[in-house]
């Protein structure tokens, strides 16, 4: 007796939908990613501090940083600080990309 080969077809439609509502969970890494360098970077540059309206929690978060001398608690305090700034307005990410563009690019 031979096997039956079935082929399920999936509606188009449907299948764009659903990309375009969930991202996939690599996106959802990349984009941890990069925030969490983009807050490392953040992290070395204490001047922005004060000129950027950022909330306790990641003000608190970056000064902790500052006093941390072993490698492996600053690398989980970056951990921390890229999961706080996931929390900030897409807006605020990109004013705080665009100033450390700026100032990356004045001293180049």
């Amino acid at each position: 007796m031979s096997k039956k080969h079935f082929q399920w077809l999936a509606d188009a439609t449907d299948e764009n939908s659903l990309a375009s509502e969930k991202p996939s969970r690599s996106e959802k890494k990349r984009r941890a990613l990069d925030l969490q360098k983009l807050g490392e970077k953040l992290a070395k540059n204490q001047m922005l501090w004060d000129t950027l309206a950022l909330p306790d929690a990641l003000s608190s978060a970056l000064r902790d940083n500052l006093r941390l001398t072993s490698h492996e608690a600053q690398r989980r305090q970056l951990q921390y600080i890229g999961r706080l700034m996931r929390e900030l307005p897409e807006e605020t990410l990109t004013k705080i990309k665009n100033i450390i563009r700026h100032g990356e690019q004045k001293f180049s």
